[in-house]
Formats: C-alpha cells, structure tokens, sequence
C-alpha cells in the first residue's frame, strides 16, 4: 500500500500553493453566472461569527496574514487554518456553531420546566425567582437555580425586568466595624395577613454591621408603646447597643423638646438615639421591611397565620433562618453590647412623672388619688414629692429619696 506524505498545513493553505489559490466552488459559479442563486437557504449569523465571516473573506484574498488574522479573531494560528478550511468547504454555514439550537448535556428535561412553571402558575405567582428557588426544595423537593428559575418565568411570561427605571444613586455607607454599634429601628405599617387579619405595624431593629435581623414584633399600631417595648425586647435579649436609629416618628421625636423615648435612652440606658433625616440614611431597616413585606407575608399565607400574637410566636423562627442564610460577619470581632440588669431596664423605659405629696400623705396621678402607707414618724422622711413609675407591663412603683414607697389607690 502506498503511503501518503503528511503535509504541513501552513504549506497546504500559503499564498503559494495550488489549492489556497484554488477558489470555493461557490464563488466559481458566482463568477461564472454573475449571479447568486435564489435558492441558497438563508443564513443567521451572530455578530461574532459575522466579524469572523469578514476577517476570513480578507484572509482568503490575500489581503491580510496569517498572524494578523489570528490577533483579529482572538485565536492561535492552528485554529485560523481549521475556520478558513471550514469557511472554504461550507461558506458562512461552516462557522456557524455546532451546539446552536442543541440542548446542553447539563440541561433539565423539558418535564422538569413545564412542572415548575405549573407549580409557580398555581402556587407562586406573587412570588420572585430567588424566593421561588428556595421554596421548590423545600416544599417540592426540586433543586433549581435562582438565575434558572429566572429565565423559564421570563420565556413563560411569569416575569418582567425592568431595566428601563432607573433609581437615583446614593453613595452607600460603610457599614459599622462591630456588632452593636448601630442598631436601626423602623415600624412598617402593612396588611401583613393579606386580609384574614387585621392590619398592623411590624417593629424591627436590624444590627448595621451584620444585617442582621435582631428584633421583630408585630403590634396593633406604630406608637409609644411599640417602641418602648420593642427597644426593652431588643435588650433583654442582646444588650444595650451604643446607638439606636430611627426616623422622626411623632410618637418618639419632637422637633421642639425632647421626647421620653429620647431621655430614656440618652439619660438612662445610655444609648445614642440618633434620627435619620432621610430614608436612605437608615437604607439598611428601609431593605429589610420589603424584604419581609414579600418574604414574610407568603411564609404566614404558607402556615395560615391571621393573627398578632400567631405572628409572633412565629418569627422566632424566621428571623433564625434568615439571618443563617443573610446575615454576614462585622468587619472586627468585637461586641459593643453592654448588659443591664432586668429591674434597671424595667425602670429605664418606664413613664416618669413627679407628684406632689399632701399632708395626708396622698397624691394625684393620671386621675386618681393614692395614699401613701406608714404612720406619723414617717412623715418626716417622705419627701413633699415622689417620683411615680408606670411600667410597660402596668405596675405602677413609687419612688420618696430614693426609697420604695407602698400606696394603694383611695375609695372615692
């Protein structure tokens, strides 16, 4: 059998050998007849392939080298001489990709698309594709990417971008070095139970240097009593953080005198109330309330839930699996949490109001008039004012030169 010399390539496609100067057949009739043929099937190239059409072409009529061609297309020479032989062979249809419209190996079966959409048409159709792939192991037992999930809701038209909003950009903050050296505070009004409940106010308090949710309480409105007890929450639990953030609240901030809220916190618990002037400047609560406004309403549609205090033994839970899955490390391992103990804290956040003592040793507050117990000898040591105390849970204590005073309310 007779043995066929190997040729190098370099000398099969140079400038001077029989075969480069040979023409495509194509191009030949081209030539000959002037015209192209109406019955070629028409060509879809992208825009890469289209550029590698144009440097070939060059290429191929001499215009251009070898080693300019391979820095145009990005590639070495080896593979210059494979897509001028293909584009030779075939024309334009020889560069055009071979995976184009072939399903990858990596794929899912098109079962598994049409099951998703179907779940996501009957169940999730309020939903978002990030929270949609957090939910389909969970529940379905289906692993599917967010990016995934993205593309078959935006092909079934479960899902719209819109790229064409443009928000205004802020500068972002950095984010504080420790846990607990800014804790922001905001209530968020919504109709958390999509109308099997009332509608409320949930109070969250989010860590800035860890994101992470810290306190979440759910109360019938946004007000003095929300507030106070979220904050005596938040500390009974972590501590006292250095600083508290929130907006300007009327039922906290007053523009002309400082509140009780205020003096609680700078005078007695010793924490910075600092107030945000914008919304951007407290964006880390401002991005967890939406969060919880699309995350939190379908997990309590998913248990039923329709009521504050359901809500409430119910976000324990939650705040747990978010932060495990959101919340990230501070810049530095320190806590500035700092402890108190529990009657100190009761005290703190009470509502204090100075009351004037009778010689019979009673006193007015909030309508009504109490008796101060103990016999003739005490009267010298009580003060011609005490301080009343009326605590969040309802007690109410009195106070005489740093003393604890008993009294009972008189019989009208």
């Amino acid at each position: 059998m007779d043995h066929i010399p190997m040729q190098d390539p370099s000398a099969r496609l140079s400038g001077g050998s029989m075969r480069a100067r040979t023409k495509h057949p194509i191009t030949r009739k081209t030539e000959q007849s002037g015209t192209v043929s109406s019955n070629r099937p028409l060509v879809t190239l992208s825009q890469e392939e289209l550029a590698r059409v144009e440097i070939l072409v060059l290429l191929d009529k001499h215009l251009i080298t070898w080693v300019e061609a391979s820095s145009l297309l990005k590639v070495k020479k080896s593979q210059v001489y494979r897509l001028l032989q293909r584009y030779r062979l075939a024309g334009p249809n020889g560069l055009i990709s071979k995976s184009r419209g072939v399903q990858s190996n990596r794929a899912f079966p098109s079962s598994v698309k049409t099951l998703v959409l179907a779940l996501i048409r009957e169940n999730y159709s309020d939903y978002g594709p990030t929270l949609i792939a957090e939910i389909l192991p969970e529940k379905h037992g289906i692993k599917v990417s967010a990016e995934t999930v993205r593309r078959w809701m935006i092909s079934a038209g479960l899902w719209a971008t819109d790229r064409a909003t443009r928000r205004a950009l802020h500068q972002p903050r950095r984010r504080m070095t420790n846990y607990g050296d800014l804790v922001q505070m905001d209530g968020s009004d919504h109709d958390w139970f999509e109308g099997r409940g009332p509608r409320c106010t949930a109070m969250v308090m989010v860590d800035d240097a860890t994101g992470r949710l810290q306190t979440l309480r759910f109360f019938p409105r946004e007000n003095r009593n929300a507030y106070f007890r979220t904050v005596k929450c938040y500390i009974s639990e972590h501590g006292r953080p250095l600083r508290i953030q929130t907006d300007k609240h009327g039922a906290i901030w007053s523009k002309e005198k400082r509140t009780d809220f205020t003096v609680a916190l700078d005078e007695r618990l010793k924490i910075i109330h600092s107030i945000a002037h914008s919304p951007q400047s407290k964006g880390r609560v401002e991005r967890m309330n939406r969060t919880l406004q699309d995350r939190l309403v379908k997990a309590f549609r998913r248990e039923g839930i329709s009521s504050i205090e359901a809500a409430n033994e119910f976000v324990p839970g939650f705040m747990e699996a978010h932060n495990s899955r959101f919340g990230r490390n501070p810049r530095r391992s320190g806590d500035s949490h700092r402890p108190i103990h529990p009657d100190a804290l009761e005290s703190a956040l009470a509502l204090r109001k100075e009351c004037r003592v009778t010689k019979d040793l009673t006193f007015s507050f909030q309508g009504h008039e109490y008796l101060i117990e103990g016999t003739n000898k005490d009267r010298s040591r009580i003060a011609p004012r005490v301080r009343v105390e009326l605590q969040l849970d309802g007690t109410m204590v009195v106070f005489a030169n740093g003393r604890r005073l008993t009294v009972h309310r008189k019989q009208q």
